[in-house]
């Protein structure tokens, strides 16, 4: 986890497989696509650092939203 939040959502969205969306405690929601062997579930409060999932040959989605509206990632994985 980029940082502490709540899980909000797991399933397949967008044509994305095996999407998780932690709604962070700084207000950016993040979505993770293509995740497996979960170990949390809906409404888990996760902290920075934890481990949620695993990812198959580098294929992590991530989107950055905040108040509907995506984000430009490089401004968060710094």
């Amino acid at each position: 986890m980029l940082e502490s939040g709540l899980v909000v959502f797991i399933g397949n969205k967008n044509d994305i497989e095996n999407v998780i969306v932690v709604q962070q405690s700084n207000g950016i929601d993040v979505m993770y696509g293509y995740v497996e062997n979960l170990n949390i579930k809906v409404y888990d409060y996760v902290e920075k650092g934890t481990y949620i999932g695993e990812v198959n040959n580098n294929n992590l989605y991530m989107v950055f939203s905040k108040n509907g509206k995506y984000l430009n990632y490089e401004e968060y994985l710094k």
